[in-house]
């Protein structure tokens, strides 16, 4: 039976590897999640367990980063729909003059932001710029909208963020991994 259930997890396995490799845009440079993961088997409590690790980091600069050029003068939602990591929470850059010109993704909740500041782990972000500045007071308008619904939210990625963000076309794209640990 052990046998059994390790083929049929090694199926799984090579079939994803296989999987994206078009991204739902049509960007042909698009390189799928599964080819920047490992599977690793691990023992626990006399079981075996797979893991799979996946390099956050390498897969955001190799589709996002490097292929920027692709996504610039297109709608967030374009980018948002290729990526196949979950967008967590988010922020943005405090406004200047009343303005916000981007936003940050991450890809771990707002809380675990903050555990990885406070004790100096690392964070990986895609930061988007916006071809044109957002008023500081429709953002006011969107945390209002999002905690009528979630009133104990404090910056985590909501349908609400998709949707607002989702038509802002981009600028720019940079992928950052933010290491508090120096």
């Amino acid at each position: 039976m052990k046998k059994l259930l390790l083929f049929i997890s090694l199926v799984f396995a090579i079939a994803s590897m296989q999987a994206q490799t078009t991204a739902q845009s049509g960007n042909t440079n698009y390189q799928g999640l599964s080819i920047f993961q490992q599977t690793h088997t691990i023992k626990v409590l006399g079981r075996n367990m797979t893991v799979i690790f996946t390099d956050t980091l390498s897969y955001l600069k190799t589709n996002f980063d490097t292929n920027k050029a692709f996504y610039i003068g297109k709608p967030v939602s374009t980018l948002l729909d290729d990526l196949e990591l979950p967008v967590l929470s988010s922020d943005y850059t405090p406004p200047l003059v009343d303005q916000v010109f981007d936003v940050s993704l991450d890809f771990i909740s707002t809380s675990e932001v903050f555990k990885r500041i406070e004790n100096k782990g690392k964070i990986v972000s895609i930061i988007i710029t916006f071809d044109k500045a957002i008023l500081e007071n429709d953002i006011v308008v969107l945390d209002a909208q999002i905690k009528a619904v979630y009133p104990n939210n404090l910056g985590d990625w909501t349908p609400f963020d998709k949707t607002f963000y989702g038509s802002r076309i981009i600028k720019d794209i940079q992928v950052f991994l933010i290491d508090n640990s120096q």
